[in-house]
């Protein structure tokens, strides 16, 4: 890291004119937000309606205030809408709901030793951005596909939607039983209703995560196994390619044992999957599932040009420098992505050449530079 230091200091005052076509410094400061409780554990359940594009949902949130004489719960939600909250006893409670929040009215006021849980219902029919249902091509499967960062867990889930707060997670989605549903942690178990052609997944995230750091991913999948001793690594890629994909990702676990080492600190989730997503330009981390972009997957002729192998690893760094170690607020993003693209560049001295290590080093630096000399100087 300290290269890219070294360069920057050297080179940028040479740029320092050209570099202000964006004023930094008339930017809002982007203050941590404040709050008054603490989220500790979202139960969501989804029905999911990949033809139609619609679900059903309902996030059960166990939460304790922060201070004493809590009378109202603001969640953030934007899109969809919500038809009714309750309380732990059933009891119906009241709401309003504007363009980006739910706010509800508690039957009395609780203090920071109590325990409270609500119930909140809801649909969306709505195209958002979290949460993409795309449709399928000669080049991809009909899907569902999400991505809440940095703030649109919102729109799919009513929720506290920053990420200096952080809970467990239960993801139960109920889906046609002809699609395979991805999301954070370890499988609980899957619920057939043959009846109705359905059956329901069971997701448990039991390590508290960030919002934003939420997977759903749904499709006719092929999941391909692998491992790194007793930890699951999987691939859930698209049937027709799934030769490929073994090829492509056969290098994961060995990152995971490469990071496993360097930071000293064990890969700390139940499992570590990689999946598939048809809009996804390079890959987005989240816990214990990282979305990658079709490009991922090369074929024999086009991997000699090709390699995905620094934002696999840069993603797989993730899971420590982001999922576990998260940013208070947004305006520390660029330490996730610093962690996740130097650690990405020690990963390849590891694996490559090293001169084609170096190259790479030269390639971020002159990336940063080319920003710096375009766009603003950080």
């Amino acid at each position: 890291m300290k290269y890219f230091i070294l360069s920057v200091l050297f080179l940028g005052p040479l740029m320092l004119n050209r570099a202000q076509n964006i004023d930094v410094y008339n930017r809002p400061v982007q203050h941590e937000r404040s709050r008054d409780f603490d989220a500790l554990h979202y139960r969501i359940a989804l029905d999911v309606d990949l033809e139609n594009k619609m679900l059903t949902g309902e996030n059960t949130i166990t939460l304790t205030p922060l201070n004493d004489g809590l009378e109202t719960i603001v969640l953030d939600a934007v899109s969809l809408i919500v038809t009714e909250v309750r309380d732990r006893k059933k009891d119906a409670l009241t709401f309003t709901q504007s363009e980006d929040k739910v706010t509800i009215r508690l039957p009395a006021a609780y203090s920071h030793k109590d325990t409270l849980i609500l119930s909140v219902k809801y649909y969306l029919t709505e195209q958002v951005l979290g949460l993409r249902f795309i449709d399928a091509t000669d080049e991809n499967p009909l899907q569902v596909s999400s991505d809440c960062f940095p703030n649109k867990a919102r729109q799919w889930i009513p929720c506290y939607d920053y990420p200096h707060d952080k809970i467990t997670q239960d993801m139960i989605v109920t889906v046609d039983d002809k699609y395979k549903v991805l999301s954070n942690g370890s499988l609980v178990g899957i619920e057939e209703n043959k009846a109705e052609g359905k059956h329901s997944y069971h997701w448990r995230q039991t390590l508290p995560h960030s919002t934003y750091l939420i997977n759903l991913s749904i499709a006719d999948y092929a999941v391909i196994r692998d491992s790194l001793g007793s930890l699951p690594v999987n691939y859930w890629v698209y049937q027709w390619n799934v030769e490929d994909a073994r090829r492509s990702f056969e290098k994961t676990p060995d990152m995971i044992e490469f990071f496993n080492e360097l930071y000293q600190y064990d890969y700390p989730w139940d499992k570590y999957d990689q999946v598939i997503s048809a809009y996804m330009g390079g890959g987005a981390e989240a816990t214990s599932a990282t979305l990658l972009g079709e490009g991922a997957v090369t074929n024999q002729k086009a991997a000699l040009d090709f390699s995905y192998e620094g934002i696999i690893a840069h993603e797989i760094a993730h899971q420590w420098w982001g999922d576990l170690v998260t940013l208070r607020s947004w305006d520390h993003t660029w330490m996730n992505e610093s962690f996740g693209t130097y650690s990405d560049y020690l990963y390849k001295v590891h694996a490559w050449e090293s001169d084609e290590a170096a190259y790479d080093l030269i390639r971020k630096k002159n990336g940063y530079l080319r920003e710096a000399h375009n766009r603003y100087m950080r």
